[in-house]
Order: structure tokens, then sequence, then C-alpha cells
């Protein structure tokens, strides 16, 4: 199997999206670091849930107080 070999501009492009890819990635990552931050100084507790909505769906006596 032959593996074509990238032009010069193909590779400007991939370094080109490569760099806007990272750039989204820090700029995500900064805004919630601020918005984690906020919300320690703003509260005194801060509690997390991790909830299995899939489960929840199927178990008929949920699903049955969620339509009521």
């Amino acid at each position: 199997m032959k593996i074509a070999k990238l032009s010069f501009g193909m590779l400007r492009k991939h370094a080109k999206i490569k760099d806007i890819s990272f750039g989204m990635l820090r700029k995500r990552t900064d805004f919630l670091h601020k918005l984690s931050t906020d919300l320690v100084e703003q509260y005194d507790t801060i509690v997390l849930e991790d909830l299995n909505v899939s489960g929840m769906v199927k178990n008929r006596k949920l699903r049955c107080m969620q339509r009521s």
C-alpha cells in the first residue's frame, strides 16, 4: 500500500487547524477554571452528583413519576 505524501500547503493547513483546536481547548479550560474558582469563592459547600439518567428512564417507577 502506497502512502501519499502531503504537499507543503496541506501541511500548513493541518498545522493551522491544530493551532486553532489547541487555542479552543485552552479557552475552554480557562473558562472552566474561572467558573470553578468563582463558585468556590461564592459558596461554602459544593456537591456534585453523577446521575444514571439512562437507568432512571428505564425504571418504570421513575418514568411514571416523570409523566405526572
